[in-house]
């Protein structure tokens, strides 16, 4: 499993929706046909994910990634939140509860990618996937 920590120069914003765009764009050709899952998320802002997927046992699902892109424009700074894309359709009433503060690991070991927004300081991501590994390496706040 690779582990990449995205971090924001010194002093500088992090973990806004509009980097977390970034972040998924960087990697599109590896996640265009996913499916997007939002777990344990806190705001600054509130917003639809907020109200929506901001416990650990709620889930925002999303089947496009243009309609997560939207989602997450609308987030001025993440506090907390987990983004686990797969290439299958989860059943997530079967899932046990998802957290922001796990160990450095992947949660789910049949992820695609997980994503986690941690404290307003920095993106984690977790994948085996080798070419999203040097795609997310490549990325600077």
């Amino acid at each position: 499993m690779n582990y990449i920590k995205i971090e924001a120069k010194k002093g500088d914003f992090i973990c806004s929706g509009e980097q977390l765009k970034e972040v998924l764009l960087k990697i599109k050709s590896y996640i265009k046909d996913s499916y997007f899952y939002f777990f344990d998320v806190q705001t600054v802002s509130g917003g639809y994910l907020a109200m929506n997927c901001g416990n650990m046992n709620s889930v925002c699902e999303f089947t496009s990634l243009e309609g997560i892109l939207e989602k997450v424009m609308t987030v001025d700074q993440f506090i907390s939140g987990v983004l686990i894309i797969s290439q299958k359709k989860l059943d997530t009433e079967k899932m046990i509860p998802i957290d922001t503060e796990y160990d450095m690991k992947m949660q789910l070991s049949s992820a695609l990618i997980e994503i986690r927004m941690f404290d307003t300081s920095w993106f984690e991501c977790y994948t085996e996937n080798e070419a999203i590994t040097k795609e997310l390496k490549k990325i600077s706040f």
